[in-house]
């Protein structure tokens, strides 16, 4: 029971007690004075001054009521839209970890879909042309249609492929070049298991003397 409805049942009581009291002690002390109404409409023109006030009092109190329900109402609506601004704050949260272990997962299985190319080379041989023994390892992931190409000209490649190069596998080729070159950049392309086409792009660096060192390039596109 709200505080207003209590206020209400006590101020209607009271006034019914005192309207009441004060018509009985008047008619008590002067019985001709109060005397009972004798029409119909006279009746009702004292039920309505006896009850207007309570009247008024309770629609004073049913408005006030009424506030304090909208009042409440407004809370919970806002208690709600808060509820629901967490809940898209977490539901975007998940999305995005979501979003990224699945980034992280097709990073991993990318990695793995790669070979990872080793280099060795045995060193030159002069003549008409220098030659170079290339022996290529891959320690990663079997690849397909692997292919040896130079980017230099004046630069040719003995066994330029590799249908299918495993994992461990060795792939041996023999480059030759025209002496005044000083450096080689050539390019590796292969197919992964995902059939992503891939290159991997190096450079061999000539010395005067000693063994060509290989070095990784990156994309030159």
């Amino acid at each position: 029971m709200s505080k207003g409805y209590s206020w209400g049942v006590g101020l209607s009581i009271l006034y019914l007690g005192v309207a009441i009291g004060v018509a009985a002690l008047g008619h008590a002390r002067d019985p001709n004075h109060f005397k009972l109404p004798a029409q119909l409409n006279e009746w009702g023109d004292v039920l309505a001054g006896f009850f207007s006030p309570l009247a008024f009092l309770w629609l004073v109190i049913g408005y006030r009521q009424q506030g304090e329900e909208l009042k409440l109402n407004s809370d919970a609506l806002l208690l709600q839209a808060e509820e629901l601004r967490h809940q898209v704050q977490t539901a975007r949260e998940l999305l995005e970890h979501e979003r990224k272990q699945a980034l992280k997962a097709d990073n991993i299985r990318y990695l793995e879909s790669l070979p990872n190319i080793r280099l060795n080379n045995s060193g030159r041989n002069r003549g008409p042309t220098f030659t170079s023994r290339l022996t290529l390892t891959n320690t990663g992931a079997a690849v397909t249609g692997a292919r040896l190409s130079t980017i230099t000209e004046h630069v040719s490649i003995a066994s330029p492929k590799c249908d299918h190069w495993a994992n461990t596998a060795e792939w041996a080729t023999e480059l030759s070049w025209a002496p005044h070159l000083e450096a080689i950049d050539f390019v590796i392309s292969y197919t992964t298991n995902n059939f992503v086409p891939l290159k991997q792009y190096f450079k061999m660096v000539l010395p005067q003397d000693g063994v060509p060192r290989i070095d990784p390039l990156s994309d030159p596109n």
